[in-house]
């Protein structure tokens, strides 16, 4: 029989996640079972242990192992070993033994056991974790290489397992092997969030070659709290010397947060008010709990408040920390700016936003926040009392603000009160009041205003006459007014003044502000009368006149013209005058004849001229002269005619007499006109100087646009006892009567313009 040594290395592990020795710590053998070929020239067998539940050593732990012989002592030499964690030893540390296996080429498998044990007080070996069985496996085999599929893996929380699994890289597999899987805390805790492996065994069968797999579910675990993803490590070891672990030969295994807390604002609606400053805002949890901390984000949208109502927010973070479940809040303020206006509630939206997967946002996810103003407006009247004219149909009551800025519309509530007539009988009163009942308004005095109503209706007062005519023999001239219109519900005075003409204190008396007075009830085109006395002086002399006027201090009444009369005074007075011969006689030869006129009784204060005439007898006249009464005659195309006359100039007529009136074209033409010619005019037997006789020419109206045109006429007669003289001819001045464009003007009211 061949003998042939082989060492088992038996190790012992430091625990991941242990702090230190001198704490209790758990140690273990690192994996179970080990398997060994005698056939292999390995010389060892590595029986390893390690902590389990602490990661450094602060002081020396001894560990011993020892073995229990079955297959009597040519299979393995028995003997204890000490192993010795040093102080500081951290997490992982290991410890490693050798056993010597002897060869003697059995073909059977034989086993034997290793166990763990210590007297190093705070030393703890878990019951997992005190022994490994060791087998020796007889005849021949080849080497496989093994791995992770992949040095990481991924599951959620709430999937309950990720499957795990490891593969043949390369060989042939001739006999049965084992490969084991530990794990390892990192940020996942065993038992916590996943189920531990603990030199959890997986077999490959004979005949299992490359790409061969061998695959496990690890637990995991939903803590229902909404965390952050975790992770675990798993190892791949063997003890079968046929058997080598290559990379990777550790993976990676990420548990994904798959709960998630959902959150919303606590209220759709806040309220604030601008002298409040701010609102308020919060995010609370509805449901879940968090194992650590998110941020939730808070904007905001301008709505009827804007930068100047409110400091806009974009993304402003709400910090929910680890620990926070339902119905905890996270809360900010929102500054709001007292814009100084009186104005309607504005508001803005808040909302959240979050793009972290541990959240679910659920309505509200977006809040109104109204700010209510808190400015108000003092109001008042103008004026503690207007007045106004029954003529206008209303009075005008105004109301001012005294202080604040309005930025909305506002009502103020207008009331009335009557009350009786105060003063004079033509002005009333009654009493305005306002009032408000929008919460920005605050009333300050004159709150009530007194309107008083002038009495607007009138009546209209003239002179019934522009003159009145009287004579010194009545002795008096009555001078009336009237009213023209409106009707008196009192009564009113007129005064009547008077001033000189050429009539004077001689002629009549004077009055001054005499009272005319019309009573109540007398209306249009009632008169009242006054005499002014006229004295008769007994003087031959000219009519003379004074004048009257009236005037009036009364609201009531209006004069309208005549305002001012003319009181004509004819003279009563008269002289008696006669020739101073009744028959006069001369000569041919002295070519004239003197006739007089003297005063016979009677005085005269002014000029009165006597017209001496003759008139044909057996003698006839030879200084009959006769011309047009004007050189010039004015007519238009609307009056339709243009009147001509004729006048003796001088002499007296003892027959008739014809003189005849013709037309001479100018720039008017028979367009404008019907044409005369030889027109007669008679002059009767008796006519004297200055008598007239008239006839009309027809003015045609062209319908044209035009300058002023004219005619002649021109004077002619055949009558040997007629002299011509001038003006013989005459124009005619016809002006234009139709609409033309004589000037534009506008006027500008406002904004307004009136085409004129």
């Amino acid at each position: 029989m061949k003998t042939e040594t082989f060492l088992i290395a038996a190790c012992v592990l430091l625990c991941h996640t242990c702090s230190n020795i001198g704490a209790d710590v758990e140690i273990g053998i690192l994996a179970i079972p080990y398997e060994i070929n005698e056939s292999e020239n390995t010389t060892d067998l590595e029986i390893c242990n390690s902590t389990l539940w602490h990661s450094q050593s602060n002081g020396s732990s001894r560990t011993s192992y020892s073995k229990r012989k079955r297959n009597k002592q040519y299979d393995y030499e028995n003997e204890d070993n000490v192993m010795l964690f040093e102080v500081n030893s951290t997490a992982g540390a290991t410890m490693c033994s050798y056993i010597t296996i002897l060869s003697n080429n059995a073909v059977h498998t034989k086993n034997f056991t290793v166990y763990l044990t210590s007297n190093s007080s705070g030393v703890l070996i878990p019951s997992y974790a005190q022994s490994v069985p060791v087998q020796i496996l007889g005849g021949t085999t080849q080497y496989i290489d093994v791995s992770f599929t992949s040095s990481t893996y991924s599951v959620r929380e709430n999937e309950g397992y990720v499957h795990v699994c490891i593969e043949i890289t390369s060989g042939l597999l001739q006999r049965a092997a084992n490969v084991y899987l530990s794990s390892l805390d990192g940020t996942a805790f065993k038992l916590t969030h996943y189920s531990p492996l603990q030199n959890a065994s997986l077999t490959f069968l004979s005949g299992d070659q490359m790409n061969s797999t061998r695959c496990v579910n690890i637990t995991v675990f939903d803590d229902m709290i909404t965390g952050s993803a975790k992770f675990f490590t798993v190892l791949l070891t063997t003890y079968d010397i046929n058997v080598h672990v290559i990379a990777p030969n550790t993976t990676t295994i990420t548990i994904e947060e798959s709960d998630y807390v959902t959150l919303s604002l606590t209220k759709s609606a806040y309220n604030t008010s601008e002298s409040t400053g701010f609102v308020t805002v919060c995010a609370k949890i509805l449901n879940g709990t968090l194992g650590r901390s998110i941020n939730v984000y808070a904007s905001t949208i301008d709505g009827t408040a804007t930068g100047v109502n409110f400091i806009e927010v974009q993304s402003f973070p709400l910090l929910f920390i680890s620990g926070k479940r339902q119905n905890d809040t996270s809360c900010f303020n929102i500054t709001v700016i007292d814009d100084m206006i009186t104005e309607n509630t504005n508001y803005f939206t808040v909302y959240i936003t979050s793009n972290d997967t541990g959240l679910k946002l659920t309505t509200p996810i977006s809040a109104t926040v109204s700010i209510t103003d808190s400015n108000y407006i003092t109001v008042r009247f103008t004026s503690p009392t207007i007045t106004a004219n029954e003529s206008s149909g209303f009075a005008i009551a105004c109301v001012e603000i005294m202080t604040g800025y309005l930025g909305r519309n506002a009502s103020i509530y207008l009331s009335t009160v009557d009350v009786t007539a105060i003063g004079t009988k033509d002005t009333k009163y009654f009493n305005v009041s306002i009032t408000a009942q929008d919460t920005a308004i605050i009333l300050v005095e004159p709150k009530t205003c007194i309107v008083g109503i002038i009495d607007s209706n009138y009546v209209v007062v003239s002179f019934t006459a522009s003159i009145f005519n009287a004579s010194e023999s009545v002795g008096y001239a009555s001078v009336c007014i009237r009213l023209i219109t409106g009707t008196l519900g009192r009564s009113i005075s007129i005064y009547l003044s008077s001033t000189n003409g050429t009539a004077t204190g001689r002629d009549f008396i004077a009055v001054q502000s005499y009272p005319l007075v019309f009573t109540s009830g007398k209306r249009q085109n009632d008169s009242t009368c006054f005499n002014v006395t006229v004295i008769d002086d007994m003087v031959t002399e000219n009519t003379n006149f004074f004048t009257v006027y009236i005037t009036s201090n009364d609201t009531g009444v209006q004069l309208a013209p005549p305002t001012h009369a003319t009181v004509s005074i004819t003279d009563s007075d008269y002289i008696t005058i006669g020739f101073t011969s009744a028959t006069t006689a001369t000569n041919e030869s002295t070519g004239y004849v003197t006739v007089c006129i003297k005063i016979q009784t009677g005085i005269l204060e002014r000029s009165a001229n006597v017209y001496v005439s003759t008139m044909d007898g057996t003698a006839i006249n030879s200084n009959l002269m006769v011309s047009f009464t004007a050189s010039a005659y004015y007519s238009s195309e609307k009056q339709g005619y243009a009147m001509i006359c004729a006048k003796i100039v001088t002499g007296v007529l003892g027959r008739p007499i014809w003189v005849y009136a013709s037309t001479v074209n100018g720039t008017a033409t028979d367009r404008n006109f019907i044409p005369v010619q030889s027109y007669p005019l008679l002059f009767t037997s008796g006519r004297r100087q200055n008598d007239s006789v008239c006839f009309n020419i027809t003015v045609i109206d062209d319908k044209i646009t035009g300058d002023t045109n004219y005619f002649a006429v021109t004077l002619t007669s055949n009558d040997t006892a007629v002299h011509l003289t001038t003006p013989f001819n005459t124009s005619i001045f016809i002006s234009d009567s139709d609409c033309k464009l004589a000037f534009l003007r506008c006027v500008v009211f406002k904004n307004y313009a009136l085409m004129l």
